[in-house]
């Protein structure tokens, strides 16, 4: 069995697709974060990186602050279990 490649989701690369694998941190700042879409299993596409970054996560188009993608874990979704590249 392959090992999946996790990492934060500010090294993600652009265009790439991910699933949340996990959110740290104080509860109101996870719970704000799955209010707007970016919780537990959606899948997440960084569409430019910044402060803040433009994501895609499900149906939804966010603006995010870099130190809160510093607490969400990825997982990426190829078959392989690792993506193409990390980071900008």
């Amino acid at each position: 069995m392959p090992v999946i490649a996790t990492h934060l989701l500010h090294q993600a690369a652009r265009g790439e697709m991910h699933v949340v694998e996990s959110i740290s941190g104080e509860d109101d700042i996870v719970c704000r974060l799955n209010e707007v879409g970016l919780g537990e299993g959606v899948n997440v596409v960084v569409e430019k990186h910044g402060n803040p970054s433009i994501l895609r996560a499900g149906n939804a188009k966010l603006a995010v602050a870099r130190e809160l993608l510093d607490r969400v874990l990825v997982r990426c979704t190829h078959e392989t279990g690792h993506c193409n590249g990390q980071g900008k």
